[in-house]
């Protein structure tokens, strides 16, 4: 559900992200304000109580600002050219201009966090849960703080490629973003306390560890636009980044000491390792098609290139522990230790230059640089500490460098552009020669690349023609000969109606079950309302008035996809065919090896874990005796750890949810099976509340849920049972039907087997799904429901949910018996009793082969991993297991 909300009606418990504090805002994308030398970034140094602005290409010290009293933890943030100082202990912001580096005068805003973006600077009082939008220039506030209402946490908030603030909710999994007039919420964005927030390629990105999901939002109305599967464990700990080039995430696996590439539109690559297990990893961060993931547990950094997918090396950094920061800017790489003096430049090949923000030994005193200063303080501040006087030259030092290098001249003019450094032909750009350093300015001369040039120290200057041009300043100063700057200006063409140069389909060769993403290329003046229409042979397929969508085509053939825009009552359009084929693979049918001494035709499968394990059960007799059988790697074994059980489910943990009895203990009832794959495993026991009996296990899902079914002590009286991982159990006590299924966010499917009616229950409330019949009673996964009714003479036919309201009618569908979160379905052809059938959503795939000489599989037999891998019983034969290759 969308809807608007004003900011004064916001209540989120906020997640904040680190790297937004320390790297600032900057993007590749963002278009600067000013021109400054590239590669150089603002870093805290709390010791002294200054930001240290450090060059990149030579790795020195190129000014230090004294921004608070020596020994206060401060945290430093980026916008642009411009630093911005956060005092923890008072919650005041400094700001540092990026052209004269003087810091302005502590602004009182009580901010536990800051997010300076583009247009605005938000600062949040944790405290008292206010955000408040203030000026990037003089920090003062923008109107009344609204009230937030929530706890910051480090992790959470981005900015996106448009200057939108993102906020999630962990509590409730609702994203609200932001503008400086108000905010949007879509609520249920997420699982609660299970997501993470990240912005790729400008775009906001969710990957959700409960339904183990990645989402590329649509940054105007937060929908999502893509999903790829992720393959997460419940209990991952991870910290996740985005690529500010590709629309791809990192998701750094600390539990298990992994790096994980997801990109939209494709998939998420085989795991790296990095190291031998579990470390304390932090966010990566991409810059030239490599990543740098830091590793806090070990002082040092792992580099891994993202073509190969595979480490370059890692650099020790620190010699202890440390939770350093870690950032890039203009294609440079930097870290630091806040704390300490201990900051450097990150070469992509492994070298460290590393560099001394202030002598060690020098105590809470201020430094200066010899030379020209460059420590800043504001002109006639009255009550602000002055620096003491200028000392040494702190140790500066590359990569083997014996001496202290000298700090890097400060530019002695520069060019300061207004509003942007890209216009429009007869659009006027303010341009202002200054001094960073304090010398006197006394006139200049500006060329523009044009022909045509003009003095003053601000001038004003429009661009007849489109192009990219050189502006350069010859500025006069009172220091002796005339200083130059240059600068880059693109100017575009003004266009009064909009034009289509292109339409772009990705993949270019699309396949049916697979998503299409469309977008397009469009100049002139900013559209108002963007069309899209798809039509086939059929006639109309979608239509879609986003900027960009994709859509998961089911049937081959040729489609004509069609754009509109308008602009300012001007209209453009464009059309392109596009041919869509069908995704084909070769089904191929093994049977499973049954445990020795068992008979392979009182065997199944129940279960799997979706990376080639999974578990069933073995029958001696009729119900003589019932074991649980877990295969690893093919390899069957005997849980001995139950006396008498079978498996009702297994998740990608390769937990295993169990009906039995515990020789240990002698209890029966439902079980969880831990570890079972990797050894003797380990047994839970889950309790019914008091006054309640548990029956029979149900379902599992990835995050560590249990569903079971269950009843009153003192009548009987039935009621489905739900185990939440880490909580207390839940009784569903409804008449409208009991569990049949869990997805992953803890949503219950319940089937009322008396009707044939079917609802769905979250966190307490009851959602009711169209259709009544005899209908079987159904499954749920990722979102989607699957049913499938029964007709007369064996007839039957199967529907597909993706709303509770809006069943689609499966392709020649017989049963729909098993799903997974790819949305590949397993049932039956055309009947009740047809032949074994995969399809991708509603479209039919393909018929499945069976083993020579067997003719049927045994009714609700069918398992699905979602590695695509199929399971089920044939009559007479035994498991057998279906892949696609």
């Amino acid at each position: 559900m969308f809807r608007t909300r004003l900011w004064a009606a916001i209540g989120a418990t906020v997640i904040v992200a680190a790297s937004l504090a320390v790297g600032g805002m900057d993007r590749a994308h963002e278009a600067p304000r000013v021109r400054l030398h590239g590669g150089s970034a603002w870093l805290a140094s709390s010791k002294t109580g200054q930001l240290t602005l450090l060059d990149g290409a030579s790795a020195e010290v190129a000014a230090r600002v004294e921004v608070a009293p020596p020994g206060t933890p401060i945290q430093a943030a980026q916008q642009g050219p411009t630093g911005y100082s956060l005092n923890k202990s008072d919650g005041s912001v400094v700001r540092v201009d990026g052209a004269t580096q003087f810091p302005s005068a502590p602004a009182k805003l009580s901010a536990s966090d800051i997010f300076p973006t583009p247009e605005v600077m938000y600062s949040f009082d944790g405290g008292r849960g206010l955000l408040t939008p203030v000026e990037l220039d003089t920090l003062n506030p923008l109107g009344e703080p609204f009230s937030l209402a929530s706890k910051v946490f480090p992790e959470g908030a981005i900015v996106d490629g448009s200057g939108r603030l993102w906020i999630l909710d962990r509590a409730t999994g609702d994203l609200t973003w932001f503008t400086p007039s108000g905010g949007q919420t879509r609520t249920a964005a997420s699982t609660a306390d299970r997501t993470r927030l990240t912005v790729t390629d400008g775009r906001p990105a969710l990957l959700d560890l409960a339904r183990r999901t990645a989402e590329l939002l649509d940054p105007e109305d937060g929908s999502v636009q893509e999903s790829i599967r992720a393959d997460l464990r419940p209990d991952d700990e991870v910290a996740l980044s985005g690529s500010a080039q590709q629309q791809r995430i990192l998701i750094s696996v600390a539990s298990r000491g992994l790096l994980m590439v997801c990109s939209f539109g494709a998939s998420c690559a085989d795991p790296i390792p990095l190291g031998t297990g579990k470390a304390d990893l932090g966010a990566a961060i991409e810059i030239g098609d490599h990543a740098i993931v830091p590793d806090y547990s070990s002082g040092q950094v792992w580099i891994v290139d993202l073509r190969s997918m595979s480490v370059v090396t890692s650099r020790q950094l620190f010699d202890r522990p440390l939770r350093f920061e870690l950032l890039t800017r203009d294609g440079m790489v930097f870290y630091n230790d806040p704390d300490s003096d201990q900051a450097g430049v990150l070469d992509l090949n492994g070298d460290v230059r590393a560099v001394s923000k202030y002598k060690a030994d020098s105590g809470p005193a201020q430094l200066a640089l010899d030379g020209p200063s460059t420590t800043r303080q504001p002109p006639s501040t009255p009550n602000r500490p002055r620096s003491g006087p200028t000392g040494a030259v702190p140790p500066v030092s590359g990569r083997g460098d014996p001496e202290p290098a000298p700090p890097a001249a400060a530019p002695l003019v520069d060019i300061v552009i207004k509003p942007r450094d890209r216009a429009l032909v007869g659009e006027e750009l303010e341009l202002t020669a200054v001094a960073p350093v304090p010398v006197g300015l006394t006139g200049a001369r500006w060329t523009f690349g044009d022909g045509t040039e003009t003095t003053g120290l601000t001038v004003r200057h429009a661009w007849a023609n489109p192009g990219v041009f050189q502006v350069q300043l010859f500025a006069m100063t009172d220091m002796g000969p005339a200083q130059v700057a240059t600068a880059t200006v693109t100017v575009e063409r003004a266009e009064t109606v909009p034009r289509i140069t292109g339409l772009t389909i990705t993949p270019k060769d699309p396949k049916t079950g697979k998503p299409v993403r469309f977008s397009a290329r469009v100049t002139g003046p900013r559209p108002d309302r963007w069309e899209w229409t798809i039509t086939g042979t059929q006639g109309r397929v979608i239509d879609s008035t986003k900027r960009e969508f994709q859509y998961t085509f089911t049937t081959p053939g040729t489609y004509t996809v069609t754009l509109a825009v308008t602009a300012g009552g001007e209209r453009a359009e464009r059309s392109q065919q596009l041919k869509v084929e069908r995704a084909t693979c070769q089904w191929r049918v093994e049977k499973i090896k049954a445990p020795d001494g068992e008979e392979a035709t009182s065997t199944q499968v129940n279960g799997t874990d979706s990376k080639g394990n999974y578990s069933g059960t073995a029958a001696v007799g009729i119900m003589e005796k019932m074991m649980v059988v877990l295969w690893t790697d093919g390899e069957p074994r005997i849980a001995h750890e139950f006396a008498f059980a079978w498996v009702a489910d297994e998740n990608s943990a390769g937990t295993v949810l169990v009906n039995g009895n515990d020789p240990q203990t002698g209890r029966s009832g439902v079980f969880l099976l831990a570890r079972g794959h990797t050894g003797n495993g380990t047994v839970t026991h889950l309790r019914a509340p008091d006054g309640y009996q548990a029956e029979k296990a149900v379902a599992l899902n990835d995050r560590g849920d249990a569903l079971g079914s269950g009843q009153r002590t003192n009548d009987g009286h039935g009621v489905t049972l739900l185990w939440p991982v880490g909580g207390e159990p839940i009784v569903i006590d409804t008449p409208v039907g009991a569990g049949a299924d869990l997805d992953d966010d803890g949503t219950v499917l319940l089937h009322n087997s008396d009707n044939g009616s079917a609802h769905l229950w979250r966190s307490g409330a009851v959602i009711p799904l169209s259709g009544n019949g005899s209908f079987e009673s159904g499954v749920i996964r990722a979102g989607k429901i699957l049913r499938w009714e029964k007709l007369e003479s064996l007839a039957g036919r199967s529907f597909l949910y993706s709303r509770p309201d809006a069943p689609r009618l499966i392709e020649n569908g017989g049963t729909a018996e098993a799903m997974n979160a790819n949305g590949l379905i397993v049932g039956r052809m055309s009947t009740q009793i047809g032949p074994p059938a995969v399809w991708r959503d509603t479209a039919f795939l393909a018929e499945l082969p069976l083993p020579d000489g067997v003719t049927e599989i045994a009714d609700g037999s069918f398992v699905v991993g979602d590695d695509d891998v199929i399971y089920g019983t044939a009559t007479g034969y035994g498991p057998v297991k279906w892949t696609c290759s």
